[in-house]
């Protein structure tokens, strides 16, 4: 039984104990099985902590002087400088770290039964929350105090610090609602683990539930942890533009999808927003991120529905679900879904602008997948095939210098992608030789 289907029998009501013991047989984090299965569970009030339930005022204002908070948080305020928090008040922020040394014997009994504790913050006590993992990771969660915090429709992102190494985090936080949006979750929570040994796909750090208050009512809340990154490619794409770090940049992502591919998933969104840019020193790399579309073929809905981004689904897919009611059937297809995505993410990088190419296929890919509430389309999908084809066979006419400019690499990697765009999925490069004609493209080591 695949992790998937126990998660399904979660949500449909099977009894936490049967789901405990099938999900130790499924190799899953420990802490997605608790995360999930507290998550299942209404709101409990007696978990929803404060500072003032582990220390005093008089007690936290006496530790703030102490020479241990100063050097901790001389230490925490140029971590913040160098991450443009300049507006964190330092003085609030040596309550927290002395928060966090008066109370590590009391938070260690209550990690003896949970995976983590999060403290919430409070008038008299923390500016913002700490949460204490089992495993001895300590986070500072900036939440609203950091100027990128976002509020999306499913997660919230800010920064969070980690206490003992003096690094920044992501932080995602759902607020449990709807079983199907529970589901999603810890299904994408899933795959993340199992692929977290691929350096070029994200992957979690940390994951747990908790109490909390959403639009004044306690709800329960899951959150994790993962890589922090400079950005994504469709912001960043100007700073790898041309050259070798253009090209290194498109191996990593070809590279990436294969590794995706290696362990049988499908990712269904492929795009510049879902390429995540890590930086370390001079290097950068490409990582694929959101797994939420993605299917496996041992899934029983795999290949039984369109989805993506209109403007990156492939064209295939669209004649096939509009003739048989699903996209797709086999595994060598979706491969060269993926691959025709990847094309249109860089493609339509390198000419900078929403191409004519990318025009026709949002077209297309709405005939398909209507946007709501818009009225249909006085569009044939025949026609709107043979547009496609058209515009595409001039492009492989036409001089790439026109298109991205006299960068030779820049016009090199245009070629490959291109080749990957081909309207029939039988004529389009494959990601191995896309991966080998890059390579040809770098100095020798």
């Amino acid at each position: 039984m695949r992790l998937k289907s126990v998660l399904v029998a979660l949500v449909l009501g099977v009894h936490c104990g049967e789901y405990l013991a099938l999900a130790a047989s499924q190799a899953s984090s420990p802490e997605i099985v608790q995360a999930r299965t507290n998550a299942d569970f209404q709101a409990r009030r007696e978990l929803y902590y404060t500072a003032d339930s582990f220390v005093s005022e008089a007690d936290l204002s006496k530790a703030v002087s102490s020479a241990k908070v100063a050097g901790r948080l001389g230490e925490l305020s140029t971590l913040l400088t160098n991450n443009g928090l300049n507006s964190i008040d330092r003085g609030k922020l040596g309550r927290v770290v002395a928060f966090i040394k008066l109370t590590k014997s009391k938070i260690a009994d209550k990690l003896k039964e949970e995976v983590s504790v999060y403290v919430h913050p409070s008038k008299t006590g923390i500016f913002c929350p700490v949460q204490f993992y089992r495993n001895g990771h300590v986070y500072i969660h900036l939440k609203k105090n950091d100027p990128i915090w976002k509020e999306g429709g499913f997660k919230n992102f800010s920064r969070t610090i980690d206490y003992r190494k003096q690094r920044m985090f992501a932080n995602l936080v759902m607020t449990v609602g709807h079983k199907h949006d529970l589901q999603g979750f810890f299904s994408e929570l899933d795959k993340m683990y199992t692929l977290r040994n691929e350096p070029l796909l994200i992957h979690f750090r940390d994951i747990s539930s908790y109490v909390g208050y959403s639009e004044k009512v306690l709800r329960q809340k899951v959150n994790f942890q993962s890589e922090l990154f400079a950005g994504d490619l469709g912001h960043m794409f100007n700073d790898i533009a041309s050259g070798d770090p253009l090209v290194k940049a498109a191996l990593d992502a070809t590279q990436a999808l294969l590794d995706l591919h290696r362990n049988k998933y499908y990712h269904r969104d492929i795009k510049p927003g879902n390429f995540f840019v890590r930086r370390q020193g001079n290097q950068t790399t490409l990582v694929l991120a959101d797994f939420g579309l993605s299917q496996h073929p041992d899934d029983a809905n795999f290949c039984r529905g369109l989805g993506g981004t209109r403007g990156y689904i492939a064209p295939e897919l669209c004649r096939s679900n509009s003739e048989t009611g699903h996209p797709c059937s086999s595994w060598a297809e979706v491969v060269a879904a993926d691959t025709f995505s990847l094309g249109m993410t860089f493609y339509n990088s390198l000419v900078g602008r929403d191409s004519t190419l990318k025009q026709e296929i949002t077209l297309l890919n709405e005939l398909v997948m209507p946007r709501k509430n818009t009225a249909p389309l006085s569009l044939s999908l025949e026609t709107q095939l043979e547009k496609i084809d058209e515009v595409y066979e001039h492009l492989v006419a036409q001089d790439p210098r026109q298109m991205v400019g006299e960068d030779r690499k820049r016009q090199q990697v245009y070629r490959l992608f291109l080749a990957a765009l081909h309207p029939q999925a039988a004529k389009r490069i494959s990601l191995q030789n896309l991966k080998s004609s890059l390579i040809a493209l770098l100095p020798a080591k």
